[in-house]
């Protein structure tokens, strides 16, 4: 499953489903949502996805080419946004 959060609104936008999420299907995928006129991340900034072998570099180029930056995140940020979290309490 693949699916999108836009943050500020909350919207999700699931962009397909398959059990085997391969470079090609990661293409189309990426190609679907960066689609000028009706795709989710048309008029986003940037992307950010974990570090997951599945956001293959050409996935990554093809969000890059409409506009959007893809920015992978790992465990510093999760720990960033935890200790976030957890000080407005």
């Amino acid at each position: 499953m693949l699916f999108f959060i836009q943050l500020e609104s909350r919207r999700v936008c699931l962009a397909g489903i398959t059990p085997h999420p391969d470079q090609q299907w990661m293409e189309q995928m990426g190609r679907n949502v960066t689609m000028q006129k009706w795709g989710f991340l048309a008029n986003s900034r940037y992307l950010l996805h974990d570090r997951d072998s599945k956001f293959c570099m050409s996935f990554r180029q093809l969000i890059e080419a409409g506009r959007v930056k893809t920015m992978p995140y790992g465990q510093e940020i999760r720990r960033d946004w935890k200790a976030e979290a957890c000080s407005h309490d």
